[in-house]
């Protein structure tokens, strides 16, 4: 009879350990289920001024569509070292010195006996009669004319890569002359320093209008690379919706337009008392 009881006892605890490991599991993947997609992080930074230069001055911001000119390496000139003009060094006249001791003995030094030398008669050597040298004078190569400055200094074209063109030459709040800021800056910023967030430099900015970008989110996608200027109608609380692709876009495929649709709604642009259309230039890359 006891040993029944206990077979039972040993049934009860099996099922009852099943039934538990059974639901510990359902509850597992019940929360892992529940678990909703990490949201995106938030990649913010600052916009900086259009421009080419770390000095200028002036209100009207200069347009140039070129590549900004590199910059100019000073010219370092080495200058020979000077000859070390080596003096006559003097032989050192060799100094005699005499005991002069009262109790050393004396010495009887033999006189030495000096044979005249023979006199040899000398015959006259011949004159030499020299030529004079002749010199052969070098004209120095003159030295090759350094180039003209041009805007934004050293070679190149001096733009900064706008997409319009100007006749401005000089802005910023530095003084001196040049368009202070960064190439592929906002033209509209009144920022001057800095480079901008912590991304990788692909963001989305606007090339046309009087809006700015004051945040925007991560977006990758499974499109080939390309360059879309992009229309967009931004309302006055900041948000934006995309009209067409504009002219320079490298492509017009519909998928980027579906895809800017799509990044459209992570976009925040700042907020004014009327509605505005600006192009704004998406960089799509292929990550390796």
């Amino acid at each position: 009879m006891q040993s029944a009881d206990t077979q039972k006892n040993y049934k009860a605890a099996a099922i009852t350990f099943v039934v538990h490991a059974v639901l510990l599991v359902l509850f597992f993947v019940i929360t892992i289920a529940m678990t909703g997609p990490t949201p995106p992080t938030v990649e913010e930074g600052i916009e900086v001024n259009l421009g080419n230069s770390d000095i200028g001055f002036g209100d009207v911001q200069p347009l140039i569509p070129d590549e900004p000119a590199p910059e100019a390496i000073p010219e370092t000139t080495t200058t020979p070292p000077q000859q070390q003009i080596a003096a006559a060094v003097d032989e050192t006249e060799k100094e005699l010195s005499e005991r002069d001791d009262e109790d050393a003995p004396e010495v009887n030094k033999p006189a030495k006996v000096t044979k005249p030398a023979k006199v040899v008669p000398k015959e006259n050597p011949p004159v030499a009669t020299t030529k004079p040298a002749t010199t052969t004078v070098v004209n120095p190569k003159p030295a090759p004319p350094k180039p003209k400055a041009v805007y934004g200094g050293g070679t190149g074209t001096g733009g900064n890569n706008s997409d319009t063109y100007n006749n401005s030459r000089n802005q910023g709040i530095a003084g001196g002359t040049g368009d202070q800021g960064k190439s592929n800056g906002n033209p509209n910023s009144d920022n001057y320093n800095g480079n901008g967030g912590t991304g990788s430099g692909g963001g989305p900015r606007v090339t046309s209008g009087n809006r700015k970008i004051i945040k925007y989110y991560s977006f990758s996608g499974d499109l080939e690379k390309a360059t879309i200027y992009a229309v967009i109608k931004v309302s006055p609380e900041g948000r934006g919706t995309f009209v067409r692709i504009g002219p320079r876009s490298t492509s017009v495929s519909q998928a980027y337009a579906n895809a800017i649709i799509e990044y459209l709604r992570n976009i925040q642009f700042d907020k004014t008392a009327q509605e505005s259309t600006v192009t704004v230039q998406f960089n799509f890359k292929v990550n390796d």
